[in-house]
This record gives C-alpha cells, structure tokens and sequence, in this order.
C-alpha cells in the first residue's frame, strides 16, 4: 500500500512543477511579445523611411517639372524674336542683369562664344562650371508674354519668377557666330531649396535658331 506520507509528498513534486512550469511559460511569453514588438518597430520604421522618400522624390519630380517647363518657354520665346534681334545677340554690360552672372564671364557658355552685340565674343572656351547666378527681383507667377520687357529674354537674360510658392531663376544665352549661323538659345533654370539635396538643382535646354536667321522668316514672330 501506497502511505499517506508519499502522496502528500508526490503532491507536493507536482504541484511544484506546475507552478514552474507557469513561471517558464510567462518567461517565454514575454520575450516572445518584446521580439514582436521589435519586429514590428523594424518593419514601420522602414516602412516610413520609404514613404518619407517617395514623398521626397515626387516634390523633387516636380519642382524640376517645373523647371524644364520654364526653360523651354524662355527657348521658345527667343525663337519667338525677329531675325533682327536675334542676330544682335546679347547686350553684354549694357544688360543690367549681366553682372549678376558669373557665368558670362569669359564670354562663353557651354563652351562655345557667346553672341554679344551681333559679333562672337570670344575666340576661344574652355570648360566651365555652372555657378548659380545672383536672383534679380523676384516676380509671382510664370512669365508670359506681354510681361517680358522688350528684348527679353536676351537683354535682361536673367529673371526670377515665384512658381508654386518656390523661387525659380531662368537664364538665356546665346552662342554662335552670327556671320555662320547656327546660333543657339540656351535657357538655364535652377530653383531655391530643392526637397531633395545632393542632386543638381538646376536644368539644362537649347534650340537650334538656324531656321530663325533665314531671310524673310520670323519663326512665327511679330516682335
């Protein structure tokens, strides 16, 4: 026969090792809820880090939208001019927006001469770095053209407009030889505080003029 004594006893193992086997099961239970809560932080963080930066690259997808527009409105604006005004070229120191560019320092532009009144400025170029010129007086809006002060956007080719609440700067320059055309508009457009950094800012276009500069065309002209 089995003592009293001995049961109580194996009771006692027993119950011990329920209540153990309690203990190690609330141990395991909340590692496993700190490894998912980990788990989880991980998997948001990345989460928003790939929505911050979506959300960065479509501001920074349109703003230099925005800019190539610009730049090739100010091309087409100059292709817009009458041969006359064309082939006069730039305006050298004689437009009040030239000292505000360093980039028509050497008289050149994309390594090429740039035309100032009606002649090649330089004979010959070497590379160059864009450098963001100084913002003239900011004007709301995108131009159009009955805002565009006579000559422009040869002389001033510097102007800066307030697009969508963002400064945008636009240059145009000239290049070529008026005597051998073709001539070439180009139309540089940068804007002020990019969403994102660590890429250019700024964009490049150009237009050929060659068909502009043939007698008797305007290439649409009235001006």
């Amino acid at each position: 026969m089995i003592a009293a004594g001995d049961c109580r006893h194996g009771a006692r193992r027993l119950l011990r090792r329920a209540e153990a086997g309690i203990d190690r099961d609330a141990g395991f239970s909340v590692i496993d809820l700190v490894m998912g809560m980990t788990v989880i932080a991980i998997v948001m963080l990345s989460l928003t880090y790939v929505m911050v930066n979506s959300v960065v690259d479509v501001a920074f997808n349109r703003q230099r939208s925005t800019a190539l527009t610009l730049a090739n409105q100010a091309t087409e604006e100059v292709r817009s001019l009458s041969p006359g005004v064309i082939t006069n070229g730039m305006k050298g120191a004689a437009d009040a927006t030239w000292s505000q560019d360093p980039n028509v320092a050497g008289n050149c532009f994309e390594q090429q001469p740039l035309d100032v009144n009606g002649a090649k400025a330089a004979t010959s170029c070497g590379t160059t770095t864009w450098t963001t010129p100084t913002c003239p007086t900011v004007v709301n809006g995108p131009p159009t053209a009955s805002s565009l002060a006579l000559g422009a956007p040869l002389s001033p080719h510097l102007a800066c407009y307030s697009v969508g609440g963002r400064t945008y700067g636009v240059a145009v320059y000239l290049t070529g030889d008026p005597n051998t055309p073709p001539l070439t508009a180009w139309a540089v457009v940068w804007w002020l505080n990019p969403a994102r950094t660590g890429l250019e800012n700024h964009v490049v276009t150009n237009l050929s003029l060659s068909d502009c500069l043939l007698v008797g065309t305007t290439c649409g002209a009235t001006s």
